[in-house]
């Protein structure tokens, strides 16, 4: 059975081929579909490919992903809505030598492939790359944390009822 997820990047660069792909959170790889970050796992993400050739005859992959998410707000521990729509330009080298003459110059990723590339684990890294880096909402409300904290326990009380001593 052919895997559809599978495609040869150099010539779907080449041939300016378009496609799209549709994927659950809970389909995705363990890193994904497990990451604590998430509050829903059937959410579903958008993969949109499209190859071509630059300027200078590199061929490129534009990775494009959308996605209404519901990531765990790190204050509240309530769901927070998050929007993915991110469009990453990939470069596509045959060799590490012409990848590492092109890195760091341009905006763009820089990939060196092989003949064919997994779409579902460039959705999983481009996915956890957009992550924010700690969820949350802009107002949680009533939920500050100093509201919780408790002077009596504070291990450090005691010394408010020390007098210092003269040496």
């Amino acid at each position: 059975m052919l895997n559809a997820n599978l495609i040869e990047p150099m010539a779907f660069a080449a041939s300016g081929a378009s496609r799209s792909w549709d994927f659950a959170l809970h389909e995705l790889d363990e890193r994904v579909a497990a990451h604590e970050y998430f509050a829903d796992t059937s959410a579903r993400v958008q993969a949109a490919l499209h190859g071509g050739t630059d300027k200078w005859q590199r061929h490129f992959i534009d990775v494009r992903l959308h996605a209404e998410l519901a990531l765990i707000c790190q204050r509240c521990l309530h769901a927070v809505p998050f929007v993915l729509d991110e469009t990453v330009r990939v470069l596509l080298f045959t060799d590490e030598a012409a990848a590492d003459a092109v890195d760091g110059e341009d905006e763009a990723d820089v990939l060196v492939v092989t003949d064919s590339a997994d779409v579902r684990e460039w959705v999983e890294d481009q996915l956890l790359m957009a992550l924010p880096f700690a969820p949350s909402h802009d107002d949680c409300g009533d939920n500050d944390p100093r509201a919780y904290a408790d002077p009596k326990t504070n291990p450090f009380s005691v010394l408010r009822d020390i007098t210092p001593t003269k040496r």
